[in-house]
């Protein structure tokens, strides 16, 4: 409880910030898999549907971390209030 007192904003939104790193990384692996996808269509052994498919989960993917960067700055400002 003494370091709740001494510092409350630390503890806010810990498993947020745990949350949001696994999102990112699945935002990374997202990019490696759209340029695998890339690179199979080049060559002819993949289909566009795949490329445009990893876009569309990179765009969700990058909708849910600006979604949760919210969400951390919210709650971090209304313990600072």
């Amino acid at each position: 409880m003494e370091a709740l007192q001494a510092n409350p904003t630390d503890l806010v939104g810990y498993s947020d910030e745990a949350l949001l790193a696994l999102t990112r990384e699945q935002a990374v692996h997202r990019r490696h898999m759209e340029g695998v996808a890339r690179a199979r269509y080049a060559v002819g052994q993949g289909n566009q549907q795949d490329v445009l498919r990893t876009q569309v989960e990179m765009t969700r993917v990058g909708q849910i971390v600006v979604e949760q960067e919210t969400a951390i700055a919210i709650r971090v400002a209304e313990v600072n209030r």
